[in-house]
């Protein structure tokens, strides 16, 4: 059993702690674009997130940083879709030691789901 194989998944990024739900890559089948993605959603996983770290409950899931990691074989390639604001050396950095990435075939970018309260400007919170 390997206890370093990558990982996808997702994740919350609140402070320097890394939240993570996350399947070995070995363990998840491509979907129809060709990419091993994780099933869970992170709407479902704050749920979880809040029960062992209920000072976070205060807020919904879209209030914090977040991201997801997904493979594509066809290029060997990790692709890390994350917030903009925990795009840089030292988030990539957690992200990849999390998830037992490989840097050199792990492209972070942002994606436009992904904005947590801070980097969405029209973002309103329900609690």
């Amino acid at each position: 059993m390997n206890n370093n194989e990558p990982n996808v998944g997702i994740f919350f990024i609140i402070g320097d702690k890394i939240y993570k739900s996350s399947e070995k890559l070995s363990n998840v089948q491509p979907n129809s674009l060709g990419f091993n993605d994780y099933r869970v959603s992170h709407y479902d996983y704050w749920q979880t997130v809040c029960s062992f770290a209920p000072e976070h409950k205060n807020h919904d899931y879209d209030y914090y940083s977040r991201g997801r990691v997904v493979y594509k074989a066809e290029n060997d390639t990790f692709y890390v879709w994350l917030d903009k604001c925990i795009n840089d050396f030292k988030h990539q950095d957690l992200i990849c030691k999390c998830f037992h990435l490989n840097i050199p075939n792990t492209i972070f970018g942002h994606d436009e789901h992904y904005k947590c309260a801070k980097c969405n400007e029209r973002y309103i919170d329900v609690f």
